[in-house]
């Protein structure tokens, strides 16, 4: 299991280290799923046999880095989205294209993370 205990220079390696550690993971061409459904929904007896290599989609590469940040600290994601929502709201940016941007600006990030929470603290 990947935890994230890190210091301000690894938090790109940990994304790239939990990245890989979901990639080899991945289903093989001829790998039989015993739960997949086929496309009316229902299961075929004995399961699927892949036709091909599993492989990352654009959502499930988005999927991974919230993950990350998620790990890093629970209040990164939303940090994330009010950091970069300008860049995020064009349909051509995903986080995956934002991904280096974003993981080199983590210590700025956690920083606003703290004000946040010591500013909801205040108001109790």
């Amino acid at each position: 299991s990947i935890q994230c205990g890190l210091n301000e220079t690894a938090y790109d390696e940990f994304y790239h280290k939990f990245r890989s550690a979901i990639c080899r993971r991945l289903r093989k061409k001829g790998d039989t799923i015993d739960w997949f459904l086929n496309d009316d929904g229902e299961g075929d007896e004995g399961g699927q046999v892949l036709l091909e290599d599993e492989i990352l989609s654009p959502t499930f590469e988005d999927i991974i880095i919230l993950w990350c940040l998620e790990k890093i600290n629970p209040l990164l994601p939303k940090q994330v989205s009010k950091a970069y929502d300008e860049q995020l709201q064009d349909d051509k940016t995903s986080l995956k294209g934002l991904q280096e941007e974003i993981f080199k600006n983590i210590p700025d990030l956690l920083q606003d993370c703290e004000i946040s929470v010591q500013d909801v603290t205040a108001l109790k």
